[in-house]
């Protein structure tokens, strides 16, 4: 999905949600960002999904999932901003996956 469907939605339908991946997620990650050559209208094959309390995708094993209601929406620039209420919280456990110098990192302890 194109940034600007995902603002089309969000608008529309007055919700999202956010998924914060686990290091489990490497493929999920590059099939969104269009890394991974293939059929946008297939990006949720990728992953498992489920519907959440709000309707809105839910990546099932993802490390976290916030579930919004949209606040506000506001344009700065050429970005979109969305603020929401969180209404529904999911989790699961895992190492976050990062992304910094142009590839995924693993996070360390600081203390052992």
């Amino acid at each position: 999905m194109a940034d600007n469907e995902f603002c089309a939605l969000a608008d529309a339908s007055k919700q999202f949600t956010i998924n914060i991946l686990s290091q489990r997620h490497v493929h999920v990650a590059m099939t969104f960002a269009g890394l991974i050559e293939g059929d946008t209208a297939k990006r949720f094959d990728t992953g498992n999904w489920t519907s959440g309390t709000s309707g809105s995708p839910v990546l099932s094993d993802a490390l976290v999932s916030l579930e919004c209601k949209l606040d506000s929406a506001m344009t700065r620039g050429t970005h979109r901003i969305y603020i929401g209420e969180v209404i529904a919280v999911h989790t699961s456990d895992g190492q976050p996956l990062i992304y910094t110098a142009r590839g995924f990192a693993n996070a360390a302890p600081l203390i052992d």
